[in-house]
């Protein structure tokens, strides 16, 4: 049967600073896995997407941004 995280960090002599520090580590990487994932699938999207679609994203996202801004500016 397969031992989970805590049971290999019992096995191996570690001091519970090193346990945590193995513990997050582990965390930051799958975070890290999970945001490169993201990336990617984002660049496949972009890749597919033609120049104008492109361009009409970045047009609504200016627009978008100015409208925020001068909002912000009446108050």
């Amino acid at each position: 049967m397969a031992k989970t995280l805590e049971e290999r960090l019992k096995d191996i002599k570690l001091t519970s600073e090193q346990k945590q520090g193995v513990k997050k580590a582990i965390r930051a990487d799958k975070v890290a896995k999970r945001a490169e994932a993201r990336r990617k699938v984002k660049q496949e999207l972009i890749n597919k997407l033609s120049f104008e679609e492109l361009q009409a994203i970045v047009n609504k996202n200016v627009n978008d941004f100015n409208n925020k801004a001068k909002k912000a500016l009446k108050k």
